[in-house]
């Protein structure tokens, strides 16, 4: 949220700058000087998600247990008496082993 708000604020105060300088040059730098910054703009995005897609995938995010180090879950925890993560994690494949031997069979 910090950086969507940033980023917010470095256009809100970026724009008029650049508005300025391209009302007060000739045309067509203006139109280059704009088409530059926003060129800049779309490829360090396109790279920041590239990025997060491909650190996403490394990390395993997105099976749930991306939050929660290893270390910690390697046996049960006795306070609320839930299953070791191993065994959770080996619970959902079987359990997707089951639907794709499901979807064959239909």
């Amino acid at each position: 949220m910090r950086r969507r708000s940033a980023v917010v604020l470095v256009w809100v105060f970026l724009c008029p700058i650049v508005a300025s300088v391209a009302w007060n040059v000739d045309r067509r730098l203006a139109l280059a000087l704009v088409a530059t910054a926003l060129g800049g703009v779309v490829a360090l995005a396109a790279g920041r998600v590239r990025a997060a897609v491909g650190d996403a995938a490394s990390r395993g995010e997105g099976d749930g247990w991306s939050l929660i180090p290893n270390r910690q879950y390697e046996g049960r925890h006795a306070e609320s008496g839930g299953i070791a993560r191993g065994e959770q994690e080996r619970a959902l494949r079987e359990i997707e082993a089951e639907a794709e031997r499901r979807d064959r069979e239909e």
